[in-house]
């Protein structure tokens, strides 16, 4: 599109001629000054390594799960932390968790229940060891809040133990005092018959504590067979060679965008210089005899 389009098409006449830098300058030197500048960043921008690693989880959730589970803080956080990724990447904590969450992709291998994770950064052993340790930090996750479940219903047993323990002691003070007043073994009949019964109700006692502890017990290693299990299909390996992106796509979006900026440049910005500059002009052209006599010029 030439300017003499641009003027009689988009522009007025008068507005194009007094502007009619600006309209060339947005058609050829703003196009050529992204183009410069995109081009000097995608050649500045450091090597990418991709490290890529499959696995499958059984007795966890669904694979959708899985895949927002990824990218979740509770996940990234273990994995900054045991890899100790801020110390690396010399940012703190929090910062270093969005820079894997932008560098992380996850999806799901088609017709199959595995996830595929793949990892790109800047320094290769990075990029294999937060691919390795993702896995590993999403079955600990898991566990751990299988565990947690576990003894969240072994806790509603501890009431009933203090409780039992408490019933127990009394049994036993009770067991204590007989055989304080009147011994191990009494002379007096009924007195032995009273000692044997408040015996009988101590061990009673004592095996009702020891039959909640036990459940307690077996609340905490319920479902052990039911733990999340991780399985990895392929493991990360460092790569030799940089991940190139599409540099052909980038630079068909980097000329895409720099010809739409000057052709803004070229139509937005002469409007908005006639609406500054313009007024100022056509007063200065007023004849100071003119102004002197007051006579309106626009009349």
């Amino acid at each position: 599109m030439d300017t003499k389009e641009i003027s009689g098409r988009f522009l007025s006449s008068r507005i194009y001629s007094r502007w009619k830098w600006i309209v060339r300058g947005g058609l050829m030197i703003v196009p050529f000054l992204i183009l410069l500048a995109g081009g000097v960043t995608l050649y500045l921008t450091p090597n990418k390594y991709r490290s890529t690693t499959l696995f499958g989880l059984e007795n966890g959730p669904p694979p959708e799960e899985i895949i927002e589970l990824v990218k979740s803080s509770g996940i990234l956080d273990r994995v900054v932390e045991q890899l100790q990724l801020a110390h690396r990447f010399s940012v703190d904590r929090e910062t270093a968790v969005g820079i894997i969450r932008g560098t992380t992709d996850a999806k799901i291998v088609s017709n199959t229940q595995l996830i595929e994770i793949n990892v790109t950064l800047t320094n290769k052993v990075d990029a294999r060891d937060v691919a390795e340790q993702i896995p590993n930090s999403l079955r600990d996750y898991l566990v751990e809040i299988f565990r947690k479940k576990n003894a969240d219903k072994a806790g509603e047993i501890d009431p009933l133990i203090r409780e039992a323990a408490d019933v127990a002691g009394e049994k036993s003070s009770v067991v204590a005092n007989l055989e304080k007043v009147h011994g191990a073994t009494p002379a007096d009949a009924s007195v032995m018959t009273t000692l044997e019964r408040a015996r009988r109700a101590s061990m009673l006692a004592d095996a009702e504590v020891e039959r909640l502890k036990n459940l307690r017990s077996v609340f905490l290693t319920a479902n052990l067979d039911a733990l999340p299990r991780l399985s990895i299909h392929t493991a990360p390996v460092i790569s030799d060679k940089a991940h190139s992106p599409d540099v052909g796509k980038e630079l068909e979006t980097l000329v895409l965008r720099s010809l739409i900026s000057g052709l803004l440049t070229a139509l937005l910005l002469p409007y908005l210089m006639e609406l500054v500059f313009a007024p100022r002009q056509e007063e200065d052209m007023v004849p100071e005899e003119v102004k002197s006599h007051g006579f309106d010029p626009i009349m």
